[in-house]
């Protein structure tokens, strides 16, 4: 449900499902002390969960199984999301060859920063935001990307017109460059006038949609910055 409400264009709603705290929701789980995922989500005896039921008192509408505390299927499904949502981690080729991080970042809800790392059969991909509407740095996003894997990076912009922002970045190197300000730093038709070369050793190409820059990277750990131009 929270991956197909961020898709959709809902994400702020997603958000604020995943981080209410009355029943029946996550967060209440919390409020009740778990540290796991439970059968149901009062966590307790309730109508389709009556109490335990013995050979010797059985009688009609007992359930010999009352709700467990070990039970994956309510929360497999944000864990995920936090991933590929919040994170924006996604694998884009057979066997991690390319990685998609795109993580989504609401202006108004949720957390005002992302840490999420993924285990990969080459390496560890990290990909770790914070939100500052109040600055002149309105995103940091620190990026890594394992060597023998290519990133598909989509930077967002936080509703702000593409025109409107400049994005800096420091790879490996240390070196910081502009690589976005208004437009490309550098910019050389290659498709429908919409997509750019940028200039720096290790990113490949980007283009403008709206509220995403997107860019194409290859191994190393990258930072980037977006403020207003």
């Amino acid at each position: 449900m929270l991956r197909e409400l961020t898709a959709s264009g809902g994400h702020d709603t997603a958000l604020r499902v995943a981080t209410q705290t009355t029943y029946p929701s996550w967060g209440y789980w919390i409020s009740q002390g778990a540290t796991s995922c439970w059968e149901s989500w009062s966590g307790v005896e309730d109508g389709s969960h009556p109490g335990q039921c013995f050979l010797t008192n059985f009688k009609p509408g007992c359930s010999p199984n009352p709700p467990t505390h070990n039970h994956i299927f309510l929360c497999g499904g944000v864990g995920e999301w936090m991933y590929r949502s919040l994170g924006g981690i996604s694998p884009a080729g057979p066997g991690y060859s390319r990685v998609s991080i795109s993580p989504e970042v609401s202006r108004t809800e949720g957390p005002s920063g992302v840490n999420a790392t993924v285990s990969t059969i080459r390496g560890v991909v990290s990909s770790h935001w914070t939100r500052d509407l109040f600055g002149t740095v309105i995103l940091r996003w620190e990026v890594m990307v394992p060597i023998g894997m290519v990133g598909e990076l989509s930077i967002p912009l936080l509703r702000e017109a593409a025109e409107k922002v400049r994005i800096d970045e420091e790879g490996a190197t240390g070196k910081r460059s502009t690589i976005w300000n208004g437009k490309p730093a550098q910019q050389r038709d290659i498709e429908r006038g919409h997509e750019w070369l940028l200039s720096g050793p290790t990113i490949v190409q980007g283009f403008d949609e709206t509220s995403r820059i997107r860019v194409h990277v290859g191994a190393g750990r990258y930072s980037f910055t977006v403020q207003h131009a």
